[in-house]
């Protein structure tokens, strides 16, 4: 007599593959989807087992197939894993986030940083505050205007502090003290004060946007650039 049998694997755990740890800028999709598995107790994969992906409002799990939402079901394929990727739409999720994978047997916890959209500038876009010339001198006041700068929204005026929600300047490896940050009407901007010790010639000027930092060489530092504010 001939008898086939037919093994059936019992989910036991479920375990956290990859994805956990990662960063990703406000408006933007994790780089690495995050992955589970399910397992029998001997450690091999379990093929059928539903696994649910949940996470805070401001995410979207986007799986392999089907919807996207905020909490999403999958099956497990016949590796036993299940997978989603993890978009970010608002800046109010800034900073540490988790997403928990969780089945019959068990859930796990992914955890990520949401950090500020990278800022778009050029050595172009810092110009005197007061005449809006190219340029900066030591100790000035000057402007800077790009994309990506900070997620505030309207005006708003840290009163020279040199960090503020998030937001930092620094020209030749100097913090620089803050006035206005704005972020309205498709117009960003930041006005801050040169830092007195920056000598005349070329600098770097570097915008941290709650971790997102992007750096430019050659802003020119000039000697003096008379400038005047008018005021009606």
């Amino acid at each position: 007599a001939v008898f086939n049998l037919r093994v059936l694997a019992v989910a036991s755990s479920l375990v956290l593959v990859s994805g956990s740890g990662q960063s990703v800028a406000v408006g933007g999709t994790a780089a690495e989807p995050l992955v589970a598995r399910v397992n029998d107790s001997l450690g091999n994969p379990v093929a059928g087992e539903a696994v649910t992906f949940s996470g805070p409002g401001a995410v979207t799990l986007v799986p392999t197939q089907g919807a996207p939402g905020n909490t999403v079901t999958i099956n497990t394929g016949s590796d036993g894993r299940v997978s989603v990727s993890v978009r970010v739409g608002s800046a109010a999720s800034l900073g540490p986030l988790t997403v928990t994978a969780a089945s019959s047997v068990g859930s796990v916890a992914f955890t990520l940083t949401v950090t500020g959209r990278a800022p778009v500038f050029t050595s172009g876009s810092v110009v005197n505050a007061a005449s809006f010339r190219f340029g900066m001198v030591p100790g000035g006041l000057a402007s800077l205007f790009g994309a990506g700068l900070s997620e505030i929204s309207g005006l708003q005026e840290p009163g020279g502090a040199t960090t503020h929600r998030g937001v930092s300047v620094t020209v030749a490896g100097r913090l620089a003290p803050l006035f206005a940050i704005r972020n309205e009407g498709g117009q960003e901007q930041i006005n801050f004060q040169v830092p007195t010790d920056v000598s005349p010639g070329t600098a770097r000027v570097e915008v941290n946007n709650n971790g997102s930092v992007t750096a430019v060489d050659g802003v020119p530092v000039l000697r003096a650039q008379p400038g005047i504010f008018e005021y009606t």
